[in-house]
């Protein structure tokens, strides 16, 4: 089914990878392959971008923050528990319709904001980063078909009351911008979409520190 919204959106495609693990994992085997490399295709189900047509799974289409978002975040999740015995990552698909109030809107630890250009600002929190601080600051300025890479990471510290180990956490995130789009195609939400993934083609942005 094919839709042309009343209102053109903003759309973004992500690709996130979020590794986390304690102390004692910081040397556990294949660590800096599993944080720093992609795989060259992703097999998603958050939907595609063509040259002039988004493309989403049927089960939104009446989805009322569809037409009522300003701005459609295609995410694709690669995220491992730093619980768990394997460090093996976990894909999940997820679509995100913000709202940019007052030309602003969040999205996990960022800040998109529309001016002039499209803005990409870090949204430093202490449970979403870790530690050390960081300030918050524009990350970069979006043009249609453009993209950035975000690396940065930290630590969290618990209280010996609380009886959990110190988590070292690594965000890396791949980021499109596709500018403008009124055209949205609906289709089956069985489909998944063969996304390719070059780390190279994005400008990066390192934030990383070194953790102890």
């Amino acid at each position: 089914m094919e839709i042309s919204f009343k209102n053109e959106k903003h759309v973004l495609q992500v690709c996130y990878k979020k590794v986390s693990y304690t102390k004692n994992d910081r040397g556990f085997q294949n660590r800096e392959s599993i944080i720093s490399d992609w795989p060259q295709m992703i097999e998603s189900s958050s939907g595609i971008v063509t040259e002039n047509d988004l493309i989403i799974p049927a089960c939104d289409f009446e989805h009322k923050q569809v037409e009522q978002s300003d701005l459609i975040v295609l995410a694709d999740y690669l995220v491992n528990d730093a619980t768990a015995e394997s460090h093996l990552l976990k894909k999940q698909g997820q679509r995100h319709y913000l709202t940019l109030k007052n030309g602003a809107a969040p999205y996990e630890i960022l800040r998109f904001f529309q001016k002039e250009t499209f803005e990409v600002h870090l949204n430093y929190s202490l449970f979403g980063v870790g530690i050390p601080k960081r300030d918050n600051f524009k990350l970069a300025e979006l043009k249609k078909g453009s993209g950035i890479r975000v690396r940065i990471n930290g630590k969290l510290d618990f209280s010996a009351s609380a009886r959990r180990e110190r988590i070292y956490t690594e965000h890396d995130i791949l980021m499109k911008y596709y500018g403008c789009m009124k055209n949205c195609t609906f289709v089956s939400s069985t489909v998944e979409f063969g996304k390719k993934v070059n780390p190279d083609e994005y400008k990066l942005i390192d934030l990383r520190k070194t953790l102890y």
